[in-house]
Formats: structure tokens, C-alpha cells, sequence
């Protein structure tokens, strides 16, 4: 684990989360209906202690996972939200994706594709992993909407896989390789987002 991954994109700017990133602010975001509707967060009650532990748990040497807060870029101490990459499997080059806007305010802003594009740049770029999957509710439009924006393509269907306030739902699974995301975003081949745009 590197303790000091940071990348600055346009909108936003991303850091490996601390302990003093668990505040009660982050807390009432895994608390909140709205929030974790299509999650498996949805209707369980997260206490400040599980929020630290999880914290501690994801920077932890052996973890196999990078967690990293999202903050608005013009307010470095404003945090709004996560991406995680993990777990991330190094024997066959591929990882998993997922994503919590917390303040909803930045909901709809393109937050979540900078944040998410900048994370699997930085998977394929220096991790050298192959492929990265994420999966979906099929009711949540907004989130199929975002991976396909990223490129991933779906392959296939968890029929009732998610049971969330006692409904359950199918989940869509997507997948991403390297070569069909930087065809996708050309431009992102060289792009080095460990430093402020103006420098």
C-alpha cells in the first residue's frame, strides 16, 4: 500500500483516506436510505467505530484494495464522496470498481466518471491489470449509465442476486480491458494526474 496516492483531475481531488476523514459527515452517508438505495449498505446502521475499522482495514499492509476520498478540487478539504478499487487480484491482472457520492449536491456533476477514470487509469497504468469489473442493480439506471460512459461492456445477468429491504434484484456485471479503455479515451494514454494542472 502506498500511502501517498493523490491525483488532482478537474473536477475533483483524490487521496488515500485518513483517520480524520471519519467523521460523522462520512458516517450519516452509509446511514442514509437515499444514499445506499441500490447498495448493500441499504437499510443496515453503520456505528463510527465500523467506520474506522473499515477505514483502517483498506489501508492496511496486506490489504488488497485502494480506497481513496473524493474531494471537491476547489476545496482539497471538502470530501464528497469515495472510488475503491478491490479487491484487486494479482495473479490474474484484474480488479473490481465501485463508488459512494455522499453529498448529494455533486450527484449528476460527472464527479463519479472522473473519479472512476482516473482510478482505472491508474490500475492499468501502474498496476498493469488487465481487465476491471463492476457490478450493478438493475434498477439503478444512473449507475449502468456511468459504466457504460466508462467503456465497460455487460456480460452478463445475476438473476435475484441482491436481496435489499426484502426485494430482490438482478445485478448486471460489466467488464473492461485495458486496450478498449485507452481506445476508448486515447487521450488518457499519457495523462499523469499526480500533479496539480498548473504545474
Amino acid at each position: 500500500q502506498d500511502p501517498n496516492i493523490e491525483f488532482y483531475g478537474e473536477k475533483i481531488y483524490l487521496r488515500k483516506l485518513r483517520d480524520s476523514d471519519c467523521t460523522n459527515r462520512y458516517l450519516s452517508w452509509l446511514n442514509d436510505s437515499t444514499v445506499n438505495k441500490y447498495s448493500s449498505r441499504y437499510q443496515k446502521k453503520f456505528t463510527m467505530n465500523d467506520l474506522t475499522s473499515y477505514v483502517n482495514q483498506m489501508n492496511s499492509n496486506n490489504s488488497n484494495h485502494i480506497l481513496v476520498g473524493i474531494f471537491d478540487s476547489t476545496n482539497r478539504k471538502k470530501h464528497i464522496g469515495n472510488t475503491l478499487l478491490g479487491p484487486i487480484d494479482y495473479n490474474n491482472y484484474r480488479s473490481e470498481i465501485s463508488n459512494l457520492i455522499g453529498e448529494k449536491k455533486y450527484w449528476g456533476k460527472g464527479v463519479a466518471l472522473e473519479s472512476c477514470m482516473i482510478l482505472i487509469h491508474y490500475a492499468f497504468s501502474k498496476l498493469e491489470l488487465h481487465k476491471i469489473t463492476i457490478g450493478n442493480i438493475s434498477k439503478n439506471r444512473g449507475a449502468t449509465f456511468l459504466t457504460k460512459q466508462l467503456g465497460f461492456e455487460l456480460e452478463g445477468k445475476l438473476i435475484e442476486e441482491m436481496n435489499l429491504g426484502n426485494n430482490y434484484f438482478d445485478v448486471l456485471r460489466f467488464g473492461l480491458f485495458k486496450n478498449e479503455f485507452y481506445k476508448k479515451f486515447p487521450n488518457l494514454i499519457n495523462a499523469d494526474y499526480s500533479k496539480p494542472p498548473n504545474n
